[in-house]
């Protein structure tokens, strides 16, 4: 039976734990969206004091 569906590439979800990173979180995020294949960024972050 012939494929119906288009075969499409898979979409990526990123996860960057961060705590006290403000320095190095733009660098972090700049590399994950660099990837082709990124759909979503997500930052979690607790209780950092910067």
């Amino acid at each position: 039976m012939p494929l119906t569906t288009p075969v499409t590439s898979p979409a990526v979800c990123v996860i960057i734990a961060a705590r006290n990173a403000a320095r190095t979180i733009p660098v972090a995020i700049a590399s994950a969206l660099r990837e082709t294949e990124v759909a979503e960024v997500v930052v979690v972050d607790d209780a950092s004091t910067d």
